[in-house]
Order: C-alpha cells, then sequence, then structure tokens
C-alpha cells in the first residue's frame, strides 16, 4: 500500500484465579466458581477502562480449568451450566476416553477481558488505467527452473487499483521485494494488495 502501514488488534487480558472446588454438587460447585469469577471480572473491568475503552468496547470470557481427582493436568472449558458434561466430552477429544462416573474438581478459573478496538476504514489506491515496467535499472536476469528469464521491475508505489500484469516480474519498495514467477498473473486490489494467480488455474494467493 503507498500508505504507512496500519495495524488494528484487540486487547487481551487474562485475569486467573487458582481455587480447587471438588465438584459433588455441579450447581453448588458453580455457584462458588462464579462467586471468585465476579472478582475476576471486577479486576478485568477496571484494566480496561484504564487502556482507555468504552464500555460497549469491553468484553468478558469466563472459563473454569477442570480435571478428574488425582490427575495433574486440567482441561480449560467455557463456564456454562453444562460444564460437567462439556468436560467430559472434551477429555475424550483430547485423550480418547472420558469416565463420567468419576469425581472432577475445579483447578482454576478465568476470566479473559478483552477491549475491541474500533473498525478502520482503510485507505483506498487510486484506480490505475495502465501501468508499464518501471525499469530504475535494467531487467533484471533470473533463473527458474534452471532457464533465464528477463523480469520485469515495477515499483510498487506506482501500482494503482486494478493494475495487472505477467510473470516474471519483481516488485521493489522500501521495505520489501515481491516475485511473481513465469506463469503467475499479479493483479492489485483497491487497498494495494497484490493477488497472484495461476494463469492457466483459478486457484488465487494474497500477499
Amino acid at each position: 500500500m503507498n500508505e504507512p502501514g496500519i495495524l488494528r488488534a484487540d486487547v487481551v487480558q487474562e485475569f486467573s484465579r487458582t481455587i480447587l472446588f471438588p465438584v459433588t454438587n455441579p450447581a453448588d460447585a458453580r455457584r462458588k466458581a462464579k462467586g471468585a469469577l465476579r472478582e475476576l471480572q471486577r479486576r478485568a473491568n477496571s484494566f480496561l477502562g484504564k487502556e482507555g475503552f468504552a464500555t460497549r468496547q469491553r468484553r468478558f470470557e469466563h472459563r473454569l480449568d477442570i480435571r478428574y481427582l488425582g490427575q495433574a493436568y486440567d482441561l480449560s472449558i467455557p463456564d456454562s451450566k453444562n460444564y460437567v458434561a462439556e468436560f467430559h466430552k472434551a477429555h475424550a477429544r483430547a485423550y480418547g476416553h472420558a469416565d463420567p462416573t468419576r469425581a472432577i474438581e475445579i483447578v482454576t478459573v478465568r476470566c479473559r477481558a478483552i477491549g475491541v478496538s474500533p473498525d478502520i476504514d482503510l485507505p483506498r489506491l487510486g484506480r490505475s488505467i495502465a501501468v508499464k515496467s518501471t525499469h530504475t535499472h535494467p531487467a533484471a536476469k533470473c533463473f527458474f527452473g534452471g532457464r533465464l528469464h528477463q523480469a520485469s521491475l515495477y515499483e510498487r508505489e506506482k501500482l494503482g487499483a486494478g493494475t495487472t500484469f505477467n510473470g516474471p516480474a519483481i516488485i521493489v519498495e522500501y521495505s520489501a521485494t515481491s516475485l511473481v514467477p513465469p506463469g503467475w498473473r499479479a493483479k492489485v486490489d483497491a487497498y494495494g494488495q497484490i493477488h497472484l494467480s495461476k494463469r492457466d488455474k483459478a486457484r488465487q494467493h494474497v500477499r
């Protein structure tokens, strides 16, 4: 793209607390776990506030780390009314077996705080009517499959939206160099991304 790179990412922070609650009564054990989760969410909410996220931008995910009594390892399960059944299913998926009659315990509660970043209106490139190879240097000599080829040179900042050209070609820019091999076609989209496709196939690749 012609504009400086733009990065967008949500802010994620996890808060956890070890509790070790035996699950003799699933509803009662979950009530105890929910108390610990509420405290974690208060901390998580305060964290997101300090990071500058408005209330509508804050998301929270609750999970329970559970294991069979006597095990040294546990599985993280989303908090829900059916957490016991979900644990047995997850154990069967992970280890190939489960025992619904065996006692379990909640080892750790987790609250993941997510600060949702606003969407970015990415700048679009001006549309190109036609672009010719820009020979800032003579066409580069390249070997593909042991054969010598002349590769056209293109300056990326001069490639407008809709620009198309065939390989072999080399696209140069300040921070990178891109290669379009023989038999491939390049097309620049509205955001400056370069799509490569086999000239004899429909499969697309994006850089």
